[in-house]
């Protein structure tokens, strides 16, 4: 499994959402890196919901385009 990806949800301190359904139930996450905060191998990121991933992940044949359509 990928040190990306991880079995539960973070609880912290700091209330963290999903990106996509703006909440933070339980569940298989995977965190997704943020544009423009690389600063050498490091790199801030988004606990974000796979289930939420999969289910609005799209993909245009036009384009050659992969990206999420979220309904907010």
């Amino acid at each position: 499994m990928s040190n990306r990806v991880f079995e539960h949800f973070p609880k912290t301190n700091i209330k963290s959402v999903c990106p996509i359904c703006y909440k933070n139930h339980d569940g298989a996450t995977v965190l997704v890196p943020i544009n423009g905060t690389q600063e050498g191998f490091n790199m801030e990121a988004v606990p974000t919901h796979i289930q939420c991933v999969i289910d609005n992940l799209q993909y245009s044949k036009e384009q050659k385009l992969m990206g999420l359509e979220t309904k907010f």
